[in-house]
Order: C-alpha cells, then sequence, then structure tokens
C-alpha cells in the first residue's frame, strides 16, 4: 500500500474515533461517511457496498402514550429508552466503521509483505520448537505445545491457513497454561500481595490450586493472569493474544468479514510471528 494512502487511511480512522457515537452526533459520522467514500470507491471498490451498508441505520421510534380525555401523559420513560436504544445503534455503526478502516488498513500492510513464498515459516516453526523444548514449561506442557505447533505446520504447507491459525492458538492456550503451571511460577503467586484477580479467587493457599487454574480458568483468565504478572506485557506482545482467540470465533467471522472471514498465506504467517513474539515474552519470563 502506497505510504500517502496508508497515511490517508490511518488520518480517517483517527477522525472518526474522535467523534463520540452518540445520536447527536450521527450527521458528523454520516458527514465524515461521504468524506471517504470517494476514497473507498477509487482503491477499495470491492469493499465499497459493505462500507456503504454500516451507514443504513433504521432508527427505533416508540409509540406515545396519551391519557384518555386529552391528558397530558409523562412519556420521559418512553423518551429515554428510545434515546438509549439509538445511541446504542450509533455505536454500532460507528464501531462497525472503525472495524472496516482498521481491517482494510491491516490486510494492506498484510499484502505488502506478501511475496513469494520463502523458508521464513519453516525457521520460525523451528525456532519455536526449539525454544519449547528449552523452556521451564511442565514437561508434559512442552509435548503438547509442540504437538499442536507441528499440526500448524502441516496445515500451513498444506495451504489450510485458517486450521494453521487454529492450531496456532491451541498451542498458544498450551503456552500460557504451562506458564501458569510452572513451579516457579506458583511459588511466586503465592508469595506476592497482589495475585492476579482469576487466580486469587481460585485459594492460592488450595492444595489444588494448580488443577483448579487448568479446570477452571478460560482463554481469557489465562490473558489477564499474564498480562498482570509479566512487566511490560503491553510491549512485549501479550496483548496480540486476543486476535488469535478471535479468529475462531464464528461470530467475528460475521462480525468483521474483512480481518476473519478469510485467511491466506500472509495471514497464517502473521498469526506465527505474533506467536513467536508472544513465546519470547513467556518463555523468557523468569518472575
Amino acid at each position: 500500500m502506497p505510504n500517502h494512502l496508508s497515511r490517508v487511511l490511518h488520518d480517517r480512522h483517527d477522525e472518526l474515533a474522535e467523534i463520540s457515537p452518540v445520536r447527536s452526533n450521527w450527521s458528523r459520522i454520516t458527514a465524515w461517511h461521504a468524506r471517504t467514500r470517494p476514497l473507498m470507491a477509487q482503491h477499495f471498490s470491492e469493499q465499497l457496498e459493505g462500507f456503504d451498508k454500516l451507514i443504513q441505520v433504521h432508527w427505533t421510534s416508540y409509540p406515545r402514550v396519551f391519557a384518555v380525555g386529552g391528558g397530558v401523559r409523562d412519556n420521559s420513560s418512553v423518551d429515554a429508552a428510545e434515546a438509549a436504544a439509538n445511541d446504542n445503534k450509533v455505536k454500532d455503526a460507528h464501531g462497525n466503521l472503525l472495524n472496516h478502516i482498521a481491517a482494510i488498513i491491516e490486510l494492506q500492510g498484510l499484502e505488502a509483505v506478501a511475496g513469494p513464498d520463502t523458508q521464513e515459516s519453516e525457521s520460525i516453526f523451528l525456532e519455536l520448537d526449539h525454544q519449547i523444548s528449552e523452556s521451564l514449561l511442565p514437561h508434559q506442557f512442552r509435548n503438547v505445545v509442540a504437538a499442536d505447533l507441528r499440526q500448524a505446520q502441516l496445515a500451513y504447507s498444506a495451504g489450510a491457513f485458517k486450521g494453521c491459525v487454529v492450531m496456532l492458538g491451541a498451542a498458544l492456550e498450551g503456552l500460557m497454561l504451562g506458564t501458569l503451571q510452572r513451579p516457579d511460577v506458583l511459588t511466586y503467586v503465592a508469595s506476592i500481595p497482589k495475585t492476579p484477580g482469576p487466580m486469587r479467587k481460585l485459594g492460592v493457599g488450595d492444595p489444588r490450586f494448580a488443577d483448579k487454574i487448568g479446570n477452571s480458568l478460560s482463554f481469557d483468565d489465562f490473558k489477564v493472569c499474564l498480562h498482570e504478572l509479566i512487566p511490560g506485557s503491553d510491549a512485549l506482545g501479550i496483548d496480540n493474544i486476543q486476535a488469535f482467540r478471535n479468529a475462531i470465533h464464528p461470530w467475528k467471522t460475521i462480525q468483521e468479514p474483512l480481518l476473519y472471514g478469510a485467511f491466506d498465506r500472509a495471514r497464517a504467517l502473521h498469526y506465527l510471528a505474533s506467536l513467536k513474539k508472544i513465546a519470547d515474552a513467556m518463555c523468557q519470563w523468569v518472575p
């Protein structure tokens, strides 16, 4: 994607983000859409129909109630409910427009770096395998994560790119759970004054604490715990974890088809590189 076009897309995204998503600002949002539409038509014509649909809102209108005999009845609760419903519709449209532009920016960036296939993926898979085998993860987790990575590599080689991303997500989940069940991490968690919320609810002093982590916590809980435990995790890529979970959710595919509706080699390689970055953060971390 040319640098100028990339800057314009980022600027338009930021302009929309600065508009508060409430019904009173709808005219500003539609003006933004009208100003951005020629850009979409010229450079992303295949996305134009979907872009236009995002601005089509059917407003909520509740019937007012009038007292018998021509008296006046207070309709303030109806007015408030209607206003809230329409504010929510604006928030949805505003969020979908932001996601649409963000998806185009990301996909264009991926296309720009997607040249002929090289040995890059093989090199990253090899580095990950070595990293996991030498990590402090409990033995059973090293085996599970390594097996999931092998399945991801087979899927990548076969061109089953969404299957590759799904298995990378499984490897990531094993890596997160294994990290939280490392003996040194369990000892550390028991000694600190502020245990991550999801772990604290399990009872750190419970003899079954480690098992409860595996049985009771979710993918999102693992993410929260590691985010709180690993210093500087924002910069190290921990927030990229959510992208793996989003990639396998059917609803995300429907909500954000540009980002999650189709997977090609460039997308799979992007997720593979993200996993490597996250694995670097977790495997190098010593509490």
